[in-house]
């Protein structure tokens, strides 16, 4: 149960930063704005990147992203799947003019994570943003994050 949730926290918790700076780089706004309708109609909701999950959705609210998602696992031969419902709480900061994303709880099928798989996806999702972001986006520095009801605001310098 515990990988299955690492599994299944860290990848959800990767939707909203993905999906963030899934536009043109050439020329970025400031402030960068993200809906939440745009998140929850992209392509990696909408089609997961891998074919075990289903009915993904990810709702802003104050000062944090909530996230939730269906994870099936098949059965071996002649089992029945597995299926898991997972949440997510993530939280943003900016440090050292970088976005952090921190997981504050997560749950699969209602079980709490423990505090060391909480810090287990919060490592990973630390380093495969800052990687996304060194590949995707211009040199800069962020200055601010907001997350409202009905989007996220990065400001950029």
């Amino acid at each position: 149960m515990k990988k299955i949730l690492v599994l299944a926290v860290a990848v959800l918790a990767l939707a909203v930063p993905f999906v963030a700076h899934a536009q043109d780089t050439t020329s970025v706004p400031n402030p960068i704005v993200i809906t939440e309708q745009r998140v929850n109609e992209s392509f990696f909701v909408t089609n997961p990147p891998s074919r075990h999950w289903d009915n993904l959705s990810v709702d802003f609210q104050s000062n944090q992203v909530y996230m939730t998602g269906d994870l099936t696992f098949r059965g071996r031969r002649g089992q029945p799947a597995t299926t898991y419902a997972v949440t997510a709480t993530i939280t943003a900061s900016v440090t050292n003019g970088r976005i952090y994303w921190s997981l504050l709880s997560a749950t699969a099928d209602g079980q709490p994570a423990s505090d060391e798989v909480v810090t287990a996806i919060n490592q990973s999702v630390v380093n495969s943003f800052r990687n996304f972001v060194r590949s995707h986006m211009r040199a800069g520095r962020v200055t601010s994050i907001a997350i409202t009801d009905a989007d996220i605001q990065i400001y950029w310098e």
